[in-house]
């Protein structure tokens, strides 16, 4: 049975960069003129779509995210969902420690980050599973 604490914190992690997405964003995108894609993930999307990527600088993980969900909105969606899950491996990371997950959950600028089309919540999502997976790797003397 999940902890109810931990099921609250996430709740609470989702709503809050639900509400940042839908509410807060769209308040403070004309008056601060903050972009939503200032760094050309969308067009990028776009080149995959019609199958001419060809921007060696730039990895293809965080475009076919973006080329597959669609629309910018989906892309927030699913990096609210996304880095509620960072939430929880934090969680884990911190050896069930609730404090860990409360203090990503709060954190304003992982919930800022979410409203942005970028790859910031992907790459701190993939980190963090990778450090899991370390530090399991270590506690279990167990490289592979």
């Amino acid at each position: 049975m999940p902890d109810k604490r931990l099921t609250i914190c996430l709740l609470v992690a989702l709503v809050l960069r639900l509400a940042f997405v839908f509410i807060g964003f769209p308040l403070l995108q004309d008056r601060w003129h903050l972009r939503e894609d200032a760094d050309g993930y969308g067009l990028i999307a776009q080149s995959i779509r019609e199958g001419r990527y060809d921007d060696v600088t730039r990895g293809p993980v965080y475009p076919v995210l973006v080329a597959v969900a669609g629309s910018p909105v989906t892309v927030k969606v699913f990096q609210a969902f996304l880095d509620t899950a960072t939430c929880a491996l934090i969680y884990l990371l911190a050896n069930r420690k609730l404090w860990a997950a409360w203090l990503w959950a709060l954190y304003p600028f992982a919930i800022w980050r979410v409203a942005f089309i970028n790859k910031e919540i992907t790459l701190a999502f993939l980190l963090v599973s990778y450090a899991i997976v370390q530090v399991r790797a270590l506690r279990e003397r167990n490289l592979w």
